[in-house]
């Protein structure tokens, strides 16, 4: 075990940024299997609608149809949570990996692989799988009241179909944008808890934030990277980060601390770093 020498600034800076496109890509690839699943199931729902025989067409019939239903969206959920899981855990492993490579880059101790505390990557699991339930939840509701509703007006089968077709277009950006944040939620938490491990035995190692530079990005958190970047600071101390520049400030441990308010946290795609001051 010892120190390893630092990139330069350029050559650290340009890693980062892979790191940075890196995370785009695989938290949409991850995303994208959880809207792939909503189509799945808009294709099975619709279709069974579309089926019903026209003797079952009827108000008599709701609550048959509504268990119809019921059951199938309690598949879409089962198969959403069974993703979410997979995806957090790959997201989870990679981000330790990648924590190492980076503060290796930024001069840390090069230390020994160590399993970072398997209790927190159950723990965003099932946080994680508890939030992906909101959508099909969310679903039940408005693709019963869309069944009821087109039963009473007596529209046909096919139509009150087509509809429910415009509920699961409303779903898909609520599973895209949960999956998105919560991903790089369990990315931050797990490089927090290996940069733990790292600056244990290397104290001299601070943090710094470094924006996501995406289009329409928070001008705070611009503001946040050109901050820290600069004038890193001790690791157990908190960011103070708002989410438009100028704005008020509130304190971050990483980016999307669950502590942060939404305005500061959904869908932010920053990172923190440690850095040889």
């Amino acid at each position: 075990m010892g120190e390893t020498m630092p990139e330069t600034k350029t050559k650290f800076l340009k890693r980062v940024e892979r790191f940075l496109n890196a995370n785009e890509r695989m938290t949409t690839r991850e995303a994208n299997k959880l809207v792939r699943l909503l189509k799945d199931a808009r294709n099975e729902i619709t279709q069974a609608i579309k089926n019903v025989p026209l003797t079952e067409w009827q108000m008599y019939y709701l609550p048959q149809l509504r268990e119809q239903l019921n059951e199938r969206l309690v598949g879409l959920e089962t198969r959403l949570v069974q993703q979410t899981t997979d995806s957090t855990k790959a997201m989870f492993e990679y981000s330790v990996n990648k924590a190492d490579e980076l503060s290796r880059a930024a001069g840390a101790i090069e230390l020994p692989r160590v399993m970072v505390d398997p209790e927190v990557l159950e723990a965003t699991q099932t946080l994680t799988g508890e939030l992906i339930k909101t959508v099909p939840n969310n679903l039940r509701g408005r693709l019963g009241n869309r069944l009821a509703l087109g039963l009473l007006e007596q529209k046909s089968a096919q139509q009150v179909a087509r509809e429910m077709v415009e509920d699961f277009k409303l779903a898909a950006p609520q599973a895209d944008r949960i999956a998105r944040t919560e991903l790089l939620r369990t990315q931050s938490l797990a490089q927090e808890k290996r940069f733990e491990q790292i600056v244990e035995l290397d104290p001299a190692m601070k943090k710094a934030w470094k924006w996501s530079g995406k289009p329409g990005g928070r001008t705070g958190h611009a503001e946040a990277e050109a901050t820290y970047m600069a004038n890193p600071i001790p690791f157990d101390e908190p960011f103070m980060v708002a989410p438009v520049a100028g704005g008020r400030k509130e304190p971050l441990q990483f980016p999307r601390d669950p502590a942060g308010s939404p305005e500061n946290t959904i869908n932010c795609g920053c990172v923190h770093l440690l850095v040889r001051s």
